[in-house]
């Protein structure tokens, strides 16, 4: 039975060689599509989850509470918490600490600057870091025991046996190799490769009790089954408990929702985080592409069942039955639907590569979870039925009678499902094409917008501890060179200043209340160098020695403040001499906060210069050519300021990107329906036409006539979407402090975009029925 359906069916689908090539092309287009978002989805989703015990490892993060209702979300922890978190509750049974830091690592004649991570070793208990040489139990048991992954290992002493050897950290300490591990996989949201005891920190002169500084992160493993919303109760108080009046709170997150639930949520956070909002936006963004591809399907089975209605009637007269014919139909949707799954197959591994560039991933067919490769041929599957759902329902109830006579199935109902599914279809991609102007809009408004000072021509180099010591001589070595502009030194990037603490107290302030302000460490021709503007007082300046005891605060501090004329008043121990004008010192996503600038020389870790764009390639090799000249063998590594804050929105630019592409596709699947539609509709249409041409209709006027009811479809469409895409393009941009309006030009643009499509995809057809010769036309019939 099985085969003869599939007979059956396969020369039904070679007979219809122009729908059927139309159908398979709009399927092989959606599931390619599909394809490739839900590669991307899988691996978002896949974060961490290589962790044997990944469901019961959790963060420990911070709910800080100032005054004004304030909350502040914070990533790091007190060094003691950990420690604490293991010995007072037993639901806890493992606990680490860990911190990041950028060193230079040396072996012989091979320096490199290295992202080290320092950790407790319980950390080989917590996470799955499988071990190729060494001893888990006793890696990290000496201060000065270190432990490498088996690419840092291959880079350090490539074959040679890498157990018992030295590298040399910082040019200070001598750290003993007593591990490999594996390869950090790339779906993990913690990123190192060389691992060293958290104690070894305390040599550098961390405070290891000090229950008032957050500087480190924590992590714990809880026993199996345990609820973690139970532990929060219990430890939620665990630092006010330890530092009087710190206003904190701590919970737990769970380990497998951090990449995707903490982008821009968290103060001092890891960086490179997904954000789920964007895994949901391509999850629906992959059923709107395969719904529209199965709409062109039921499209143009329902508009040519003219052309089927004489093998119906036969069918019936013969003796089938509508159960059977259903089945049939169903059978060729599925036959299609599979030829198009294989074609996409083919077709999503050609464009893997460039969807990687585009997506920065690194995805790949063959790497594929034989659970999504069994999803992906059971949603195959799935759009054969949905396809062939409706067509097989209608076809299969015509009359035999007026079949074989060749009278006509009233088109009233199956014309009104066709212009219900171009209505859909469109309205679906209206609402994606709207959506991508609005975030590349967005995008170019973060980048554009005036952050309160000037990023281009700012070079900068982080200075090793060699080159700290002489800071002062190298900055006014590089000054004589005339293409420097000016140069200041700093603790931190303005991209982002994390540091920030409470307990700041001045006239007026209400003693209850808590206030919570970032530190900025800057020298005194820091806002020389960047070109900000003083709003009230001065700047630092080398004329007044005691500077040093002397703060200068941004706009926002003042408000928080509440006070009038700052200058000169007391803030702690310090006193004011200026205000600078707002300026923004994170992601402009986020609120420009308190900021408070200190001239604190022991703070300088960066170096930034302002350079003649005339001559930055010279000049950049002058500054490395005198860097080396006091930095020793120190890795030398200049960046320029605009890149980063480029590097600040490059997840949103990869989403409004891929975002742009796959509101294009769906358009021209949609169109490649509509060039089915229209083809068939100028063949319905043929005598309409030729008596039309004879009575002196002309070619512009025909084609007005059989294009305005697409028009009307695709106006339609635009009506329905702009409401649904203004409220959900709104209720996104509220993640944005700093954001754009969603004004009428955005909605008309994609109306202009979509409607200009339309006339593309139908213009052939309809020109060529417009132009066709009216004798032939009255023949038709």
């Amino acid at each position: 039975m099985l085969k003869n359906y599939l007979k059956i069916s396969w020369r039904n689908l070679v007979r219809q060689k122009a729908s059927s090539f139309i159908n398979i092309t709009g399927l092989t287009i959606g599931m390619t599509c599909s394809m490739l978002i839900l590669m991307w989805v899988q691996h978002e989703l896949s974060y961490d989850r290589f962790n044997q015990n990944a469901n019961d490892i959790y963060r420990v993060v911070e709910n800080q509470y100032y005054a004004g209702g304030q909350v502040f979300p914070v990533a790091v922890t007190p060094s003691p918490l950990a420690p604490a978190l293991k010995a007072q509750f037993p639901e806890i049974l493992k606990s680490t600490r860990l911190s990041f830091n950028s060193l230079t690592v040396k072996k012989e004649d091979k320096v490199f600057t290295e992202g080290v991570a320092f950790a407790d070793p319980d950390i080989f208990e917590i996470f799955t870091l499988p071990f190729v040489k060494g001893d888990p139990q006793t890696a990290l048991s000496a201060p000065h025991s270190i432990v490498l992954t088996e690419e840092a290992a291959e880079k350090y002493f490539g074959t040679d046996e890498p157990l018992g050897q030295i590298l040399r950290i910082n040019n200070r300490d001598d750290f003993l190799v007593t591990g490999v591990i594996k390869n950090i996989p790339e779906h993990s949201h913690l990123r190192y490769d060389i691992l060293a005891p958290f104690l070894y920190l305390e040599e550098l002169g961390s405070s290891m009790k000090n229950w008032g500084s957050n500087w480190c992160y924590t992590y714990v493993l809880l026993q199996q089954n345990i609820l973690h919303t139970e532990v929060d109760k219990k430890i939620i108080n665990l630092i006010n408990t330890n530092q009087e009046n710190s206003g904190t709170e701590i919970y737990l997150q769970p380990l497998t929702e951090i990449h995707l639930s903490s982008s821009g949520k968290y103060t001092a956070d890891i960086g490179g985080h997904g954000d789920i909002q964007y895994v949901r936006i391509f999850i629906v963004v992959a059923l709107f592409v395969l719904l529209i591809a199965c709409m062109n399907f039921m499209n143009l089975a329902t508009a040519r069942s003219d052309k089927r209605a004489k093998e119906i009637g036969l069918r019936k007269v013969v003796g089938a039955q509508r159960h059977q014919l259903m089945k049939q139909f169903l059978t060729e949707a599925v036959i299609l639907s599979l030829l198009a799954f294989f074609a996409a197959l083919a077709l999503t591994e050609v464009l893997v590569p460039i969807f990687n560039d585009v997506s920065g991933k690194v995805l790949s067919l063959s790497r594929l979870d034989p659970g999504l490769f069994f999803g992906f041929f059971m949603l195959a599957v799935l759009c054969g039925i949905i396809s062939g759902s409706y067509p097989a329902l209608y076809l299969s109830s015509f009359n035999p009678i007026t079949a074989l006579k060749g009278g006509r199935r009233s088109q009233a109902g199956g014309s009104l499902f066709r212009k219900t599914l171009v209505v859909i279809q469109f309205t679906l991609s209206v609402i994606m094409t709207i959506g991508t102007l609005v975030v590349s809009k967005q995008i170019d408004f973060m980048r554009k917008k005036n952050l309160g000072l000037e990023k281009e021509n700012i070079g900068y180099f982080w200075m090793t501890p060699e080159v700290r010591k002489k800071n002062e001589i190298i900055k006014q070595e590089l000054l004589k060179n005339p293409d420097v502009v000016s140069i200041a030194r700093t603790s931190q990037l303005p991209t982002y200043v994390g540091r920030a603490r409470s307990g700041w107290t001045w006239e007026g302030k209400n003693p209850s209340d808590e206030v919570l302000m970032h530190m900025l460490d800057v020298d005194e021709d820091y806002a020389k160098t960047f070109k900000m503007e003083i709003a009230e007082g001065r700047f630092f300046s080398r004329e007044h020695p005691t500077d040093s005891l002397s703060v200068v605060v941004n706009e926002t501090a003042v408000k928080v403040m509440g006070v009038k004329n700052p200058v000169g008043k007391k803030l702690n121990d310090f006193t004011i001499i200026g205000v600078v004008r707002d300026f923004h010192f994170k992601p402009v996503r986020t609120k420009i906060e308190p900021l408070i600038l200190m001239l604190t020389p022991n703070r300088y870790y960066a170096m930034v210069m302002r350079i003649r764009p005339e001559a930055m390639a010279s000049t950049v090799d002058f500054i490395e050519r005198t860097y080396r000249q006091f930095g020793a063998d120190a890795p030398f590594s200049f960046n320029f300021l605009d890149e980063d804050y480029e590097y600040l929105y490059r997840a949103e630019q990869r989403v409004g990107t891929l975002a742009g592409y796959f509101s294009i596709i769906a358009i021209l699947i949609a169109s490649l329906g509509l060039y089915g539609l229209a083809s068939y509709m100028a063949g319905q249409r043929t005598k309409e036409i030729g008596i039309r041409k004879i009575l002196g209709a002309s070619v512009p006027a025909l084609f007005f006539l059989l294009s305005r009811h697409f028009l009307l479809l695709t106006g339609i469409a635009n009506l329905i979407a702009w409401p649904v895409a203004y409220v959900v393009m709104s209720g996104w941009l509220q993640n944005y402090a700093y954001r754009i309006s969603l004004d009428a030009t955005i909605f008309f643009a994609a109306a202009i975009l979509t409607m200009a499509i339309v006339l593309i995809a139908i213009s052939y057809q309809v020109v060529k029925a417009a132009l066709a010769n009216p004798v032939e036309g009255l023949r038709y019939e």
